[in-house]
C-alpha cells in the first residue's frame, strides 16, 4: 500500500546489553545522524578481547614459520586460522557499532519502555523506542531466514509495481526485526491473499513452515502517483558473496498509513 504515511524506525537492543547513557525524553524531536541510543556488552568486550589476543598468537604463528619447521608446516592451517580470527574480529566490530543507534531522518522519538533509564540492563531484542516522521514514506515485506546475513540497515533496494504505469521506487532498509517469526501478523502478505509468503491460515492467525524476518523499508523520494495500493517485487542491493551481485525476492510490499505502537 503506497500512501503518505507516519514513518516510523523501531530501535532495539540488538545484544544482551547495558543502557550506558540517559535516551531522549517522550515526545523529543531528534535530528537526522544525532546519537539516541548507546549500549554497552560485556560479553562483546570479553569476545573482543579473546579474539585480539587469538590474533596476535595466530599472527606470531604464521611469522615464525620462517624460522620453525613445526610451524612452517603447518602454514597453511596457520593462515587460515589468522584469517578467520580476522573475519570473526570485523563481526565483533560490527556488532559494538550496532549498539550505537543514531537517528535516520528527523523525527519525534515516543519511549516504548518508559521505565527504563540509564544503567539497566536489557535482554537482546528489547524494544527501546520509535522514531517518527510523517513526512517520509515506508515499505515492509518479509525475507526467509537464510538471505538475513547479507542484508544490513543502510542498503539500497528497488521496488518494481506489478501493475503497468506505477513508478519503480528506490528504497533503503531502515530497521531489521531482532528475530524472526513464523507468525504472519498482517495476511495480506501471505500467498493466499496476493503475496508471496507461503503461510497456513487457521482463523486469524497465518503460520509459515520457515522463519522470517521482517524489514522496513524507508523510499528516498515522495511517489508521483498517490495510488492507494501498489503490490510488486523488492530488489535488495545486498552484500556480495563473490562479485556485484543482487539479492531478489518475490516478495509483497505494503506502506502503512497508520501507526501503531
Amino acid at each position: 500500500e503506497f500512501r503518505r504515511v507516519l514513518f516510523r524506525s523501531y530501535l532495539y537492543a540488538p545484544e544482551a546489553s547495558q543502557i550506558a547513557s540517559a535516551m531522549p525524553s517522550n515526545g523529543s524531536i531528534v535530528k537526522e545522524g544525532s546519537d539516541i541510543i548507546h549500549l554497552t556488552s560485556i560479553d562483546l568486550e570479553k569476545d573482543m578481547l579473546v579474539a585480539e589476543k587469538e590474533r596476535e598468537i595466530a599472527e606470531w604463528k604464521v611469522t615464525a614459520s620462517a624460522f620453525n619447521s613445526d610451524l612452517k608446516n603447518n602454514l597453511q592451517s596457520n593462515t587460515l586460522s589468522e584469517k578467520a580470527i580476522l573475519n570473526n574480529i570485523e563481526l565483533l566490530k560490527s556488532a559494538k557499532k550496532d549498539l550505537n543507534s543514531k537517528a535516520p531522518f528527523n523525527g519525534t522519538y515516543y519511549e516504548l519502555a518508559p521505565d527504563l533509564d540509564q544503567g539497566d540492563w536489557l535482554g537482546k531484542g528489547a524494544k527501546l523506542g520509535v522514531l517518527v516522521n510523517n513526512e517520509k514514506w515506508s515499505a515492509e515485506a518479509y525475507f526467509p531466514e537464510e538471505v538475513m546475513h547479507r542484508m544490513r540497515i543502510g542498503q539500497y533496494a528497488k521496488f518494481f509495481p506489478e501493475t503497468a504505469g506505477n513508478e519503480v521506487m528506490t528504497l533503503k532498509i531502515n530497521s531489521i526485526d531482532p528475530s524472526p517469526t513464523k507468525v504472519i501478523a498482517d495476511q495480506i502478505f501471505t500467498s493466499e491473499k496476493g503475496g508471496s509468503v507461503v503461510a497456513k491460515i487457521v482463523g486469524n492467525k497465518a503460520t509459515t513452515d520457515k522463519p522470517y524476518y521482517k524489514v522496513t523499508f524507508a523510499a528516498t523520494e515522495k511517489p508521483k502517483k498517490n495510488n492507494p495500493i501498489q503490490r510488486g517485487h523488492i530488489v535488495v542491493y545486498a552484500r556480495p558473496e563473490s562479485v556485484l551481485s543482487s539479492l531478489i525476492r518475490n516478495t509483497l510490499v505494503i506502506y502503512h498509513r497508520e501507526l501503531s505502537f
